[in-house]
């Protein structure tokens, strides 16, 4: 285990450890949303860069840092600006189909469009899997500015 804060200074009288279950937990955590969305993706025709905006929802979102996000794997290397924290879109969504008649045919509309995606079924689902559940993925190609800042770190180390 790794202690992130010491019991002096944690508030809590206790140290803030991370132990490599956790570490293990998180990158299978991530791989699965990251492989998840690659495959949805190519059982539609499409890849990540045909993908316009990425809309990050809940509370999960809201404390998301982008950068480590993307470094880590758990979201694709796209450029930022196609990437958007929306907050609680929940109980926005629930709040507009409460005051609106047109959202919330809106909103059942999108719920009947809905298709159920068997995941553990598409033959490329576990190889997706298996590939991203490393830091930031097996393929670092698809990591480019990820690359960029290990070769920057790198080119210190070394200057």
């Amino acid at each position: 285990e790794y202690v992130v804060i010491w019991a002096r200074d944690s508030g809590r009288g206790k140290d803030v450890v991370i132990t490599q279950a956790d570490i293990a937990n998180m990158l299978r955590a991530k791989g699965a949303i990251y492989s998840a969305a690659q495959v949805l993706l190519r059982s539609l025709g499409f890849s990540f860069e045909d993908v316009k905006r990425v809309m990050v929802a809940g509370g999960f979102g809201s404390s998301l840092s982008l950068e480590s996000a993307v470094t880590i794997g758990l979201l694709a290397d796209l450029p930022r600006e196609r990437m958007q924290f929306v907050g609680n879109a929940s109980i926005t969504g629930a709040g507009l189909a409460a005051i609106s008649r047109e959202k919330y045919v809106e909103a059942r509309e999108i719920a009947n469009s809905m298709t159920y995606f068997e995941l553990s079924t598409d033959p490329h689902f576990m190889g997706e899997l298996v590939s991203a559940c490393f830091f930031p993925h097996t393929d670092i190609q698809r990591f480019p500015s990820v690359m960029a800042v290990l070769a920057k770190g790198r080119s210190k180390q070394e200057g």
